[in-house]
């Protein structure tokens, strides 16, 4: 076979069949998928777009509570990556220990043989964090790190720093990829407001699921679902070995165009904490749109059809994404709010006394739950129903409301995307 012809039709597409025996959610091991392609393209391959130049690098954190199946979503990528080569950073870190793994990692590539490239040689630095407990490398509070990952994210030409016993340091063809996994209430307290409003969450790109996607008794995977390790491997080497500009057809640059103006016409969401992400939707689309091109084969261009599927795909993850700041925030009832909303959600309806039983421990008088319950009607997530006879009220899931379908879809309906 050809160096650069698949055994597979998709990698990521393979990867989720490859996986279909985990409990993990659907959405968990495509994001999973997408970021284990981004991983293996490090810099080597990029998108002229006039005044800015993309790579395909992205921040991908798994979020959802505590036995939703996020290491497990991850845990087969990491072997299959491991195999291929790709530059993983160490899980348990600090922001100088990455900054070490980043400059060591600094290779120069060959492009004979690339298109559209007039170098001989280009250099760069590609790493990706790769972390099931990352709130282990937020859990210090630095500012430097939220400021460091924030300028690798923007894959810039050089990167320097000053350290206390090497002096100034300068690494080159800075390309950083993330993948990693915390819980919403981790989110809540190791990302700081200063990272949810400032630049570093606006280039992260949130994947949250409830709860894990299906109950699986006996999770072996199938004499054929085994067959394709080696396959993903191949084929994830040889995207691993794909280097160049990326084109585009005259259709995609259209349809590329008809979509910004769309999106701008549009309120993506009205959490406050997302405005960030959506003022770098189109970035994140663009990078998107290389992995996806990157996963169904060798040429590098894109189509309106990889455009098409990138919306696809991103509205997809962006239907729950609000749920990962449903407990972000300077008020006390903000976490309880939430866990009140998905208890009501899953039971469908629940009684004033039903919320206190559960909550007792949390709730500390009248007044709080009123305001809780308010809160929640406001945002359109229940609705009271009372009894016309007994006069006895019930809150209900409001089933027309968007963050009710967000947490719904979550994990069970997972399957279906």
């Amino acid at each position: 076979m050809p160096q650069n012809e698949r055994e597979l039709d998709d990698w990521i597409r393979a990867y989720l069949e490859y996986t279909s025996s985990s409990e993990a959610p659907k959405l968990f091991r495509k994001w999973t998928a997408i970021s284990s392609v981004a991983a293996a393209l490090e810099r080597k391959v990029w998108l002229d777009m006039g005044l800015e130049t993309f790579y395909p690098n992205l921040y991908v954190i798994l979020v959802g509570p505590s036995g939703s199946r996020k290491g497990t979503a991850m845990k087969p990528a990491k072997e299959i990556m491991q195999e291929v080569g790709v530059q993983l950073t160490a899980q348990s870190t600090t922001k100088e220990a990455l900054a070490e793994e980043l400059a060591h990692a600094q290779q120069v590539t060959d492009m004979e043989g690339a298109e559209n490239v007039n170098e001989a040689m280009i250099a760069h630095s590609s790493v990706t964090i790769y972390n099931e407990e990352l709130a282990v490398l937020f859990k210090h509070d630095d500012p430097d790190l939220i400021m460091w990952l924030t300028n690798w994210h923007d894959c810039e030409d050089t990167w320097n720093r000053t350290t206390k016993t090497q002096g100034d340091s300068e690494i080159i063809g800075v390309w950083v990829n993330l993948l990693g996994a915390m819980t919403p209430e981790l989110v809540k307290a190791y990302l700081p407001e200063t990272a949810i409003g400032g630049g570093l969450t606006g280039r992260i790109i949130f994947v949250y699921a409830h709860e894990k996607g299906k109950i699986v008794p006996l999770p072996f995977q199938s004499k054929e679902e085994q067959e394709m390790f080696d396959p993903l491997v191949r084929d994830l080497d040889r995207i691993h070995s794909l280097k160049g500009e990326f084109g585009y057809t005259e259709p995609f640059l259209d349809a590329w165009s008809e979509w910004v103006r769309e999106q701008e016409q549009e309120q993506l969401f009205k959490d406050k904490n997302l405005k960030p992400y959506v003022n770098r939707r189109r970035s994140h689309a663009l990078k998107l749109c290389m992995v996806l091109a990157a996963s169904e084969g060798p040429k590098l261009v894109l189509t309106r059809a990889i455009l098409g599927r990138c919306v696809e795909v991103l509205e997809r993850v962006e239907e729950s994404m609000a749920s990962v700041f449903s407990g972000v925030g300077t008020s006390r009832d903000a976490k309880l709010l939430s866990e009140i909303a998905e208890h009501i959600i899953e039971e469908g309806e629940a009684t004033r006394s039903e919320i206190l039983r559960r909550f007792y421990k949390d709730i500390e008088g009248k007044r709080q739950f009123e305001e809780i319950i308010n809160r929640l009607e406001e945002m359109k997530t229940i609705k009271r129903a009372q009894n016309p006879s007994s006069g006895k009220v019930k809150y209900k899931v409001n089933k027309q409301s968007d963050s009710v379908e967000q947490f719904q879809r979550d994990g069970r309906a997972d399957e279906s995307s």
